[in-house]
């Protein structure tokens, strides 16, 4: 490989897991001048391997189109946070495209807490059957874990209930990476303890942390439950048209997604069933305790959330 295909790989990766910060932190992390984010979150240039060898692309020209403008920063970031559950095939394969300073960070949260969170996401993006409900998802999802099928594209919009089990998805790429190069940042430090985390992530990374005090912490990426659906279709393909300039004004962005809040947000949410979420606290009981085991003071970056206490 030329140095030149070097510079355009990233070297720093979060493969996820989705609903645990990883926007906030792209959004974060890009504004260290040490750092040069990817042109576009979750590039997902990989992804094709989580069900073929093949990821049908070539990989080093494909991460160019992310990695063109990049100078001389010590890290070269790439968010695609569907990687963490990909399996040990996708892992290898980064581990072997990436440069061999290369870092993982890897994002977590309560499990129970997330899975909510990515169904009222999928409720918004109106990827769910026509009157779906919480515990009709949590039913069938546990169901296809069980039977094994949950890894079948198509049962994909299911997969988000085993993407929290974070030991054995952990595993894979602390067989390939090993635990010098793995660091694990919990959401619920980043939304409570914000600074202080981004702190312990640019320490972890060797950076300079005096760069902190002056970013831009403010959260990204909460959900909004439409209104209408029609509006939120309209709204995506108006701001997927508009991305480049989108891009460069990010003031202009911020403001047009708050008039689209006040004019599309409902407060007709789905509701968390008590039954259901007592169903899940037992379901993810032997993943949060074997995470717990996993996820020591070495491993982890930034304050231990109370959900990983082992005790």
């Amino acid at each position: 490989m030329t140095i030149e295909a070097h510079r355009l790989l990233p070297n720093l990766l979060v493969p996820g897991v989705t609903k645990a910060g990883t926007t906030s932190l792209f959004h974060y992390l890009g504004q260290h001048p040490a750092i040069f984010p990817a042109a576009e979150k979750e590039s997902n240039v990989l992804a094709a391997l989580r069900y073929r060898d093949d990821p049908g692309c070539d990989p080093v020209a494909e991460y160019a189109r992310y990695f063109h403008d990049a100078g001389p920063q010590q890290w070269r970031l790439d968010v695609s946070p569907t990687y963490l559950s990909a399996g040990p095939r996708l892992v290898r394969a980064v581990h072997d495209l990436m440069p061999v300073d290369a870092r993982v960070l890897v994002t977590v949260r309560e499990p129970v807490g997330r899975l909510f969170s990515a169904f009222r996401m999928k409720a918004a993006k109106d990827v769910l059957d026509d009157g779906a409900d919480l515990a009709a998802f949590v039913d069938r999802a546990i169901a296809l874990d069980a039977s094994g099928e949950i890894a079948l594209e198509e049962h994909a919009v299911f997969r988000t209930l085993a993407m929290a089990r974070y030991a054995d998805h952990l595993a894979d790429w602390i067989e390939v990476f090993g635990t010098e190069r793995v660091g694990v940042v919990a959401f619920e430090s980043l939304a409570e303890s914000t600074r202080q985390t981004v702190m312990a992530i640019v320490m972890w990374l060797g950076l300079d942390t005096g760069m902190v005090a002056e970013m831009d912490l403010g959260v990204r990426n909460q959900t909004v439950q439409p209104r209408s659906q029609s509006v939120r279709r309209l709204a995506q393909r108006a701001n997927k048209a508009a991305s480049g300039v989108l891009d460069r004004a990010p003031a202009l962005r911020e403001r047009l997604r708050g008039a689209y809040a006040q004019i599309n947000a409902s407060d007709d949410a789905p509701t968390f069933d008590p039954e259901v979420r007592a169903r899940l606290v037992a379901w993810y009981a032997p993943h949060v305790a074997a995470a717990a085991d996993l996820i020591d003071d070495d491993l982890l970056v930034g304050p231990r959330p109370s959900w990983l206490d082992p005790s």
